[in-house]
């Protein structure tokens, strides 16, 4: 046979059985370039199969593939012991026989190599008995086609007790580079899923048919021009979804479901049998079907790919869900650490996604929330907003695998905004994200649960100065601690304000040279009232300092920024590079347990990553630069469980220090002003090229393109961009330009929000690479997730006010303690708050709660310690 290069590490298959369903496997392994082994002791094999393939070739083509050598490769061995010792993969395609099937796999396994594929093309008898004929029934998965099997794309997946995880992946990865669907069962089930709700239908149409209803053709007919069609672009479930109106799937349960109910008690009551009556009433209509089976096939073939091509479903294109979420090859050898063997129940299922918000959706999600504040309970659907933001990173709900709870509803606090949902979706994205990423790793699926009446106090940790306290005492910022170039306002010529949040040296000397004054506020005051908003905030731009005036939402939708900040997802993920996969072990002890972590995370919202990725089992070392500044409040929230060094990445020291890191490293992430990171030379791409396979996570205010693009600024910044600091002032929504701002309830808009996110991104990046390789870039800006909180509704200010704080502790509008921790560290006895989000499985520990700034070698600690 002609050489070929494989598909998922596949090049020789030995197909076990040349009836209709082997031949026709034969066919799509051929077209595809694969070498195949036809195994069928019956006389004349060899001519069914080439008829087959002839009858096969003209809908091959059709979809894109090269049969013009079909038959180069193709070869027949009637002994199976011969046909299955080069293979890479054996597809059975035996009779239906638990007893056949069990000696072809005995002899199968005696003989094939030790590292070959096993999978069965049954149509319904479980994994779990045909592997007990194997000395190791870890190696074999069904693979269950849809007929015909060279042209549908359909392959049902389905693990039996043992079947490891390994073999699961290899196969699910192989079908799916082989152009096909690939859709992994959770359980086992006589017959499968796409035969039971075949034989569900055709056992009614046969009911239908006998009772004289209607006949055959006419059946047919219905079907065709209904149904058929219908199911052609999306399934029953999201049918009857959109049947339900605007209440979706929900309304249509408790409104048109009765009905149904009804249609179900009476076919519960049919006998339907292939009885003899039935049998020939059946057989004589059958003979107005006209032509012969093989020219009807035929015409079958060719309707059925103008119905694929309308939809886009060719072998060279197979649209889906994420990429990850549906493998492509990635086949690469598992590292030497704990090998993948989890239980079946452990896999995550392909799902289908919502597709991510679009720029006029957010603008007009804002804009609706603008004209009607909610000023009652509105029953916030917390779960539909969690999809929201999941899809944006490939992830839906289901990817937990268990059930998610949210508690309590906003108002919490006194806000225009809903600051229980925000922080509570963000850590309940990440949770979900890291229980996705647990099953991955072939751990079980996990209840969550999130008290939205407990969430503030995790998005600002520190502000009210009791719960995150070191040695007693909370946190504070002794290098500066009266700057007036912190959480304040002030306003200009025209009656406009502006906030100079400058919390570090170069910044905060940059603003006092600007507006030639002294670190006095009233000196401050007086200097920024000798200007125009806009044009103070225009300078501010040029010296890189932090300077926004403060806009309405209104005018902040108007501005030719805003367009580059909405038409991105909120979390982007972007494949920049190819490398190998690196598949993570299974047997791990957390979810991220041997993922290594670089950062140049400083003040929240990029430390926060390394937070939430050491909680959970990654090994972070965070970078300072020798002589920078970091202000306790922040160090003491925001770097718990994190490793950090010094190092100079000026200099070609200090670079290759960096660059020895990186080449071990998973992930790097970074919140610094745009362009340092190039400065240095770690941009994406430039990380990419030191490691192929690197997660390059990156942090700004207002994304990587438009006329904010290079502005600095923090999380306040971007609630005053957004017009949610007018809004939180006296005048509400109804703020206008020169209305007084104020500081949300508590303090900040979305920092901790941000990091929650980027993990979710940074694990989804993660299980990308394992399956598909790659090298990725992942980014997210705070003023796309303050917009965000805006799309999700505001509260009237006096309602939120009046509702807020119930003290009543078993009221939903309660504002509860929040759950902490303590540890005794290398810097003293350390209270903090934890992530409030309950995860059944994996809850998360810490390694080293708090280490002094840059008191870690600049190593890493082995993997899997």
């Amino acid at each position: 046979m002609s050489e070929n290069a494989g598909i998922a590490g596949i090049h020789d298959v030995t197909v076990v059985g040349g009836g209709v369903i082997g031949a026709s496997w034969a066919a799509l392994f051929l077209a595809r370039g694969l070498s195949v082994t036809v195994s069928d002791p019956q006389p004349g094999i060899d001519e069914a199969v080439l008829g087959h393939l002839a009858e096969a070739a003209p809908s091959l083509r059709a979809l894109g593939l090269d049969t013009s050598e079909l038959t180069a490769r193709l070869g027949f061995e009637p002994d199976l012991a011969t046909a299955v010792r080069a293979a890479d993969l054996v597809q059975e395609n035996g009779p239906e026989r638990l007893a056949a099937k069990h000696a072809m796999w005995r002899t199968t396994e005696e003989n094939a190599p030790a590292d070959a594929l096993f999978a069965t093309s049954t149509s319904g008898i479980p994994a779990t008995e045909i592997a007990t004929a194997l000395k190791d029934p870890g190696r074999l998965v069904v693979g269950h086609p849809f007929n015909p099997s060279h042209l549908m794309p359909l392959v049902e997946v389905v693990p039996g007790e043992h079947t490891s995880y390994e073999t699961v992946e290899r196969a699910r990865a192989f079908y799916r580079a082989l152009g096909k669907r690939p859709q992994v069962l959770r359980k086992e089930v006589p017959g499968f899923v796409a035969n039971r709700l075949q034989s569900a239908l055709f056992r009614e149409c046969v009911h239908l048919v006998g009772e004289g209803v209607v006949t055959m053709q006419e059946l047919d007919d219905i079907v065709t021009s209904s149904l058929g069609q219908r199911w052609a672009v999306v399934g029953p479930f999201r049918s009857f979804h959109l049947g339900g109106g605007e209440g979706g799937l929900p309304h249509f349960m408790s409104h048109l479901g009765i009905g149904m109910e009804r249609r179900w008690a009476d076919m519960a009551q049919e006998q339907v049998a292939f009885d003899e009556p039935t049998r020939r009433l059946l057989t004589e209509q059958a003979q107005d079907f006209g032509g012969t089976v093989g020219e009807l096939a035929a015409e079958r073939d060719r309707r059925q790919i103008a119905v694929m091509r309308a939809l886009g479903d060719r072998f060279d294109s197979c649209p889906g869900p994420a990429p990850h979420r549906m493998p492509r090859p990635c086949l690469h050898p598992t590292p030497p650490h704990p090998t993948p063997t989890p239980p079946r129940h452990g896999i995550p299922t392909p799902q289908r996604l919502p597709p991510p918000m679009s720029a006029d959706e957010l603008t007009d999600r804002v804009q609706k929330a603008l004209a009607d504040p909610v000023t009652h309970d509105d029953g916030f659907d917390t779960h539909e907003a969690l999809r929201d933001v999941l899809a944006s990173a490939g992830l839906c709900p289901a990817d937990s695998g268990g059930k998610i709870t949210f508690i309590g509803s906003d108002p919490v606090v006194p806000s225009i905004m809903r600051l229980g949902a925000v922080p509570a979706l963000g850590m309940t994205a990440k949770s979900v994200a890291l229980a996705a990423l647990w099953r991955h790793r072939g751990g079980e699926g996990q209840d969550i649960t999130m008290d939205l009446r407990k969430a503030p106090h995790r998005l600002c940790p520190f502000y009210d100065k009791k719960w995150e306290l070191l040695g007693g005492y909370p946190g504070g910022t002794p290098a500066d601690p009266a700057n007036p170039l912190g959480f304040d306002f002030y306003q200009a010529r025209d009656g406009r304000w502006v906030m100079p949040l400058n919390p570090y040296p170069k910044i905060k000397n940059g603003v006092y040279k600007l507006l030639r004054t002294w670190p006095e506020k009233q000196a401050v005051a007086d200097a920024v009232a000798q200007w125009n908003a806009a044009d103070l905030e225009q300078a501010g731009d040029e010296a890189g300092v932090v300077m926004p005036m403060l806009r309405t939402t209104e005018e902040f939708l108007r501005e030719a920024a805003y367009e580059h900040i909405a038409e991105g997802p909120l979390i982007k993920i972007e494949k920049i590079g190819d490398s190998a996969p690196e598949p993570l072990a299974g047997a791990a002890a957390q979810p991220l347990s041997g993922v290594r972590a670089l950062g140049m995370g400083h003040i929240i919202a990029g430390a926060g990553v390394g937070r939430d990725l050491a909680q959970h089992g990654a090994d972070v070392l965070n970078i300072w630069r020798p002589g920078e500044l970091e202000h306790d409040s922040t160090y003491n929230t925001a770097n718990v469980g994190v490793r950090s060094t010094f190092i100079d990445p000026y200099g070609p020291e200090g670079r290759a220090k960096i660059h020895t890191l990186l080449r071990d490293a998973d992930v790097f992430y970074a919140n610094r002003r745009p362009g340092y990171l190039a400065k240095i030379g770690l941009s994406a791409e430039e990380a990419a090229a030191v490691h192929p396979g690197i997660i390059h996570l990156s942090i700004s205010l207002a994304g990587e393109s438009g006329p904010w693009t290079h502005r600095v600024g923090f999380d306040q910044t971007a609630g005053a961009l957004s017009g949610i600091m007018l809004m939180e002032g006296a005048d509400g929504v109804a703020a206008r330009p020169t209305s007084t701002p104020t500081l949300p309830y508590i303090s900040v808009v979305n920092d901790y929000v941000l990091s929650w996110l980027a993990t979710t991104g940074a694990i989804a990046a993660l299980m990308r690479r394992a399956v598909d390789g790659g090298s990725y870039r992942v980014t997210l800006n705070l003023t796309r997730i303050a917009t965000w909180i805006l799309s999700l509704g505001v509260f009237d200010r006096d309602y939120a006010h009046e509702v807020a704080l119930d003290p009543d502790p078993d009221s939903p509008h309660a504002y509860l303690d929040p759950d902490t921790f303590t540890a005794d560290t290398p810097c003293g006895h350390y209270q903090g708050v934890t992530d409030q989000v309950i995860m059944s499985r994996t809850p998360g520990r810490f390694r080293d709660v708090l280490l002094p700034r840059g008191s870690s070698a600049p190593v890493w600690l082995p993997r899997y310690s």
